[in-house]
């Protein structure tokens, strides 16, 4: 009884590390994994959440497709040092997802280190493989004093 309760704790601890984007999880749970895999530089978990046509617009209107994202985090053009997320909210359909959110996005641009506030949209289609980010777009806000 021991041992396939190691082997049940085994696979949920190995699982939110390589592989949801491979199943259908919540966008709830996705959204939140895909900023880790992002400081993490997960390239392989992120390259099976992003939709092939994913537009991901930053706050300084820099535009990246999907292979530019993955490139970029790959070769350390935009590292992620520090995501913290302070709300964000879902609205969700059978086939779609919104999530708006407002954090806090410490990264290191170019080798120049940016703390940058932000508030960002993200839409999500659901595919029969899951939930896939076909476009986000962020935007700076002044944060509360």
């Amino acid at each position: 009884m021991k041992s396939s309760g190691i082997k049940f704790l085994l696979i949920v601890v190995y699982l939110p590390v390589t592989a949801f984007a491979q199943v259908d999880l919540p966008v709830e749970y996705l959204h939140l994994a895909k900023f880790r895999w992002m400081e993490e530089r997960q390239t392989d978990s992120l390259a099976m959440l992003l939709h092939q046509d994913v537009r991901y617009i930053h706050s300084n209107g820099w535009i990246e497709t999907k292979d530019e994202i993955l490139q970029n985090i790959q070769d350390g053009i935009l590292i992620y040092r520090n995501v913290s997320i302070e709300n964000s909210t879902i609205r969700k359909s059978r086939r779609n997802a919104i999530v708006k959110g407002k954090g806090s996005f410490d990264v290191t641009l170019r080798g120049n280190e940016l703390s940058i506030p932000l508030i960002y949209e993200e839409h999500y289609l659901k595919t029969s493989k899951g939930w896939v980010l076909i476009y986000r777009k962020s935007e700076r806000f002044q944060p509360s004093q």
